[in-house]
């Protein structure tokens, strides 16, 4: 792979990796206490210089450094890539993050969007009606959408979608991140945007064009005049974009995210996901790290682990 040693590629894949799944979790840690503010009030609340220490509180009255759906979700599709064989099909690996997300509403989160709670729940009594997982999930998300007046756009299946990125190669992530989004969300262009999202972690994570991803990112989602941190994933997406154009490594860009207000958490993990795969693990402040809670980070720490040796296994088999 144009002269890098097999030592060096691991090394740099396994701190972007990591960068990549942590950036996710101090994201939705360090908007979490901003979630519903506007700009305004968080500085009213908080003062004039943004907000980029691990408040806590929050409409969630959480202790700081704590996560939520953002981060159960995205270690729900982790797990469920641990748990699917390589070689197994797009069906397996449906059937186990499903399984997943069902124990994760089963234990009652405190957190949890309402198209995911209304998917979740309709695939589940479809699964005990006898229906095979990837019939029950495409179904329930489809009669979601429908019954929403076609409103199935929001950021609920981009903000979890960072361990495909990790995990599998470009043409492979977008075709399983399209997937798995739909299991919760129908709208093609959400699904669209959470393919490109993907791909650009997977690229990112393996040096594959580097910068120029981002500026690719910049010419397909051009800066709108007006930012708007809502629930929406392409309003999100914006934000995260700017949130990065404008800022000089990964503090700032994830302190800019958050300090917008609206839907900050999932604002926060997603530019936290982008710029953890180009700047890796070693740019996020460790303050924020060792804040986030010991049984998130050995769960983010035993799928990076797993990515890692299954991209050894990869270099291994394309460089015999």
């Amino acid at each position: 792979m144009n002269g890098i040693t097999r030592e060096d590629y691991i090394k740099e894949f396994a701190n972007r990796a990591k960068g990549a799944m942590y950036g996710v979790a101090v994201g939705d840690a360090l908007g979490t206490p901003l979630e519903f503010m506007d700009a305004l009030e968080i500085k009213d609340a908080h003062g004039p210089e943004p907000v980029r220490e691990m408040l806590g509180g929050g409409w969630l009255h959480l202790p700081p450094g704590m996560t939520t759906d953002d981060t159960d979700m995205t270690l729900a599709v982790a797990e469920g890539l641990m748990a699917t064989p390589r070689d197994g099909s797009l069906a397996e690996l449906i059937d186990q993050i499903g399984q997943r997300f069902i124990a994760w509403h089963h234990s009652r989160p405190k957190d949890i969007g309402i198209t995911c709670r209304a998917t979740i729940e309709a695939a589940e009594r479809h699964l005990a009606g006898g229906m095979r997982p990837s019939e029950a999930w495409p179904k329930a998300a489809v009669e979601y959408d429908k019954a929403s007046g076609h409103r199935s756009a929001g950021n609920g299946a981009l903000m979890r979608t960072v361990p495909i990125g990790v995990a599998l190669a470009p043409g492979e992530a977008k075709t399983t991140a399209q997937a798995t989004a739909m299991m919760t969300h129908w709208d093609k262009k959400q699904t669209e945007l959470v393919a490109d999202y993907t791909m650009a972690v997977s690229k990112l994570v393996r040096g594959m064009n580097d910068f120029m991803e981002f500026v690719r990112l910049a010419e397909e989602y051009p800066q709108p005049k007006h930012l708007a941190p809502t629930g929406y994933s392409l309003d999100s997406f914006n934000c995260a974009l700017w949130a990065i154009r404008t800022s000089e490594d990964f503090e700032d860009a994830v302190a800019r995210a958050v300090n917008l207000g609206g839907d900050a958490d999932t604002i926060g993990a997603i530019t936290g996901g982008l710029m953890g795969a180009y700047d890796g693990f070693e740019a996020i402040p460790e303050r924020w790290v060792n804040a986030l809670p010991a049984y998130i980070t050995a769960r983010l720490d035993a799928f990076v682990g797993w990515a890692v040796r299954e991209e050894e296994k990869e270099w291994d088999r394309k460089n015999p």
